[in-house]
């Protein structure tokens, strides 16, 4: 779409803090992400500068005019709601703050050019640093679809997937196909290049509980909403992809609880039920569809379950994607999928799939230049995952490079950031910033194991405030296993390790569980290290000690513990070398330090 900044030009300042960590540019950097504006708004997102502590806020200038501070012009944030209860009821010093680096810019004039800057203020409002000047375009008027003209109808009974697909198969290139408010059921449906589907308010993406609605393509069953090849498209690559709207998408795998369940907010809010591959037939739907359908094709009810059930959105091989403002529920398996894309924002999504067995939030599949913000996870696994492949195969295939996620609140998960389990051809420059986690059972999580090898490297995670977490605040471990695998591979030759992690300005506010509140350790048989993980100004309170292992060339700088549960010292190290506290190496001759 030529209307549409391209992340590739406006994003360059991204990839290159990335890449480089350590050498951030002195200014700020304003970008607008690829496929994010529309012909009334735009989005604007902006790395900061090198030198963020004095930082408390960044204001707007739209043509050469303050505009407003960015908090005010992310009122549409699904997180935002969430963040503002949490400071409210956590207003010590001790709690990390959080700076808001977005703003979306609504009730502009179609196929109009504007200017823009971003300007960080202190808490006194004194200008720290000044972007530079960043021209966009909001695009023409779409072209306008309705599914209901196709023969649509949105009375939660009937199957509507020919008829969403023939609209979809009839929509031109910057085409926007709207469902109307109303509960529509379908199986899996299949989106094509230059087009936006968008949920309108009220409206209900159902999906079928029967398998057979979900064809099996590569080996896999569809998801509901997909972007690969098919039958559907014939097309291997996607361009310019957008799914937008306050609407739901709900996948209909599990089935809900009759118990009363409460978000955050105290709002209700669904809770299904945790299956597995011994209690799918009492609790599944989609989920015990597919299952007993692989079963029937002489699959173990182990492999079925593994591989059987479909996820809520799956996007791969797309260039320029954007998913905005709808709320995802209830699938078999994961929420979204998003496999080998390039310049893909998820902004201001509700995921809220707790307590679906494997429900991640959003799994992050190979694919470069990503972004998460203000969005909202009540997930059933992990919110944000990374995966780049397994085994010695994996190690010349793509990985994943650069993803900044920042401005999320994530409840419940089993992790918040979580990179692996997969991590064979290398998961590396992920930015993690100015979120907030809340009885999560982990906040940051590596996790992989010698024979899937690869490993993350290059990795920040900063400015984050972690609260009454079930486990653990930090774990970078090599003994993980997955007891739902089923994909066979042969080993990777070489461990994976984990590298180059910066911990930044993070507080940790209780931790329920008598796990190590920072806990790194490789395989069982310590033969390889991780190296080059540094924490810096890292605040804990009501936790356990820690317990590290096999690292190198590490320091810890200003972590402090207060209350601690048990021990008299906060650290317990094993197998290091090069490894200091506050400036005094550890010995390793002897396991503790005080």
């Amino acid at each position: 779409m030529k209307y549409i900044v391209s992340f590739i030009r406006t994003g360059l300042a991204l990839l290159t803090i990335l890449a480089g960590m350590a050498q951030a540019a002195e200014r700020l950097n304003i970008q607008s992400p690829a496929a994010s504006a529309d012909d009334h708004s735009l989005l604007l997102t902006w790395t900061p500068p090198d030198n963020i502590t004095d930082i408390q806020a960044y204001q707007i200038l739209e043509n050469g005019h303050v505009i407003g501070l960015a908090k005010s012009h992310n009122i549409y944030s699904a997180a935002k709601p969430f963040i503002d209860h949490f400071y409210k009821n956590n207003p010590s010093d001790f709690t990390q703050k959080i700076v808001w680096q977005s703003a979306k810019i609504s009730d502009l004039s179609p196929n109009t050019s504007y200017q823009f800057q971003v300007q960080a203020l202190d808490k006194n409002g004194k200008i720290l640093n000044t972007s530079q000047v960043l021209t966009l375009k909001t695009t023409p008027r779409p072209t306008q679809r309705n599914i209901t003209a196709f023969g649509a109808k949105g009375d939660g009974k009937t199957d509507n997937t020919h008829f969403i697909q023939q609209a979809i198969a009839s929509c031109p290139a910057h085409c926007e196909l709207t469902i109307p408010a109303g509960t529509f059921v379908t199986g899996a449906i299949y989106l094509k290049s230059n087009m936006t589907l968008h949920l309108a308010k009220g409206a209900k993406l159902l999906g079928s509980s029967h398998a057979d609605d979900y064809p099996i393509i590569n080996k896999t069953p569809s998801a509901l909403i997909n972007v690969l090849q098919s039958p559907a498209t014939d097309s291997k690559t996607f361009t310019n992809i957008r799914i937008v709207g306050s609407g739901t998408i709900d996948g209909n795998g599990w089935k809900q609880s009759a118990n009363r369940y409460q978000n955050y907010l105290q709002h209700d809010q669904p809770h299904y039920l945790h299956g597995s591959n011994k209690l799918y037939k009492d609790y599944g739907l989609l989920a015990k569809s597919q299952v007993e359908n692989g079963i029937q094709h002489s699959m173990s009810a182990h492999k079925a379950y593994g591989s059987m059930r479909s996820n809520l959105v799956y996007l791969r091989k797309v260039t320029n994607l954007y998913v905005e403002g709808v709320t995802l529920r209830n699938p078999a398996n994961h929420a979204i999928v998003s496999s080998s894309n390039k310049n893909a924002t998820y902004n201001s999504i509700k995921v809220e799939t707790y307590d679906v067995n494997n429900g991640d939030g959003i799994d992050i599949s190979r694919g470069t230049n990503t972004l998460v913000l203000n969005s909202y996870f009540d997930v059933g696994d992990d919110a944000i995952n990374f995966a780049a492949g397994a085994g010695a195969k994996a190690a010349s295939e793509q990985g994943v490079n650069g993803a900044w996620l920042f401005n999320n609140f994530i409840y419940h998960a089993h992790g918040g950031v979580v990179l692996g389990s997969r991590t064979g051809s290398g998961i590396k420059h992920i930015m993690a910033e100015n979120n907030v986690m809340v009885k999560t059972d982990i906040g940051l999580r590596a996790k992989s194991s010698d024979a899937i090898g690869g490993g993350a490297s290059d990795v920040i995670f900063r400015n984050t405030a972690l609260s009454d977490l079930a486990d653990q605040a930090f774990l970078l471990t090599l003994q993980y296993g997955d007891p739902n695998e089923v994909t066979q591979y042969q080993p990777a030759s070489t461990p994976a390790q984990f590298s180059d992690f910066s911990i930044n300005h993070v507080s940790v506010d209780g931790i329920a569980g008598k796990k190590p509140s920072i806990q790194i350790l490789t395989g069982f048989t310590h033969s390889s290290y991780h190296k080059n993980i540094y924490f810096n100004d890292v605040h804990l309170k009501n936790v356990m000690p820690t317990d590290i292992e096999d690292l190198l060339d590490s320091q810890f700088n200003n972590v402090t513990f207060s209350h601690l549960k048990k021990g008299t010292s906060p650290w317990h190290f094993r197998h290091v070398s090069g490894v200091t506290v506050d400036g005094k190496e550890v010995s390793t001759k002897t396991p503790d330090i005080d």
